[in-house]
């Protein structure tokens, strides 16, 4: 019979077939005979001598070897493969990081380019398009509350109707300029 062993352990169990010889006939018709423990031990020692005295022994072992060995052989063959396509891999990535930092070195830029970009849209929102909720003359204001970095608050009153309404209120040290109007608006949303 031609077996094909996929493993060591199938190499061996191919070849360790009990013959039918009369010995091996009788043994297992005597088996029950004796105490289980001497039995197992009998037929595992003849199990064993099976497979040394077969002639498919070396033949079955020496097959799976060869196979094993032309496995190991085609593999170490694509080494220098493996090691070309991870050469190649880790020079892609260093380019790639590379541009990324090039690109990173025009991010301040781009970023101040598109922050003035965002101040001289609003402005032309502040000065044309936006929708006052009260005029200047509507306000009236008094005594000096506190003062920061950009502005004075003070209290005011905004006259609405036939009421005056107490307001705060915040009144800039600069004339609203394209650098200053987008943080002016974001608080001025903020506060509402």
């Amino acid at each position: 019979m031609d077996y094909k062993a996929r493993s060591l352990g199938g190499a061996v169990s191919i070849t360790g077939r009990f013959d039918s010889s009369k010995p091996v006939k009788k043994f297992f018709k005597d088996f029950k005979k004796k105490s289980p423990e001497v039995s197992m031990a009998e037929a595992t020692n003849l199990y064993i001598q099976n497979i040394l005295n077969s002639t498919d022994f070396k033949g079955s072992i020496e097959n799976f070897l060869n196979r094993y060995v032309q496995g190991i052989d085609m593999v170490a063959r694509k080494i220098p493969d493996f090691i070309e396509s991870d050469k190649n891999l880790v020079e892609e990535i260093e380019r790639e990081l590379q541009e990324s930092a090039e690109i990173m070195m025009d991010i301040p830029g781009l970023i101040r380019k598109c922050s003035m970009l965002q101040g001289e849209l609003d402005m032309i929102y502040v000065n044309d398009i936006m929708q006052k909720d009260y005029r200047l003359r509507d306000l009236e204001w008094s005594k000096e509350l506190g003062t920061g970095a950009f502005a004075i608050v003070y209290a005011a009153k905004l006259r609405q109707r036939d009421t005056n309404i107490d307001v705060a209120l915040k009144r800039f040290k600069d004339p609203v300029r394209n650098h200053t109007v987008t943080d002016i608006l974001l608080e001025d949303h903020t506060m509402r």
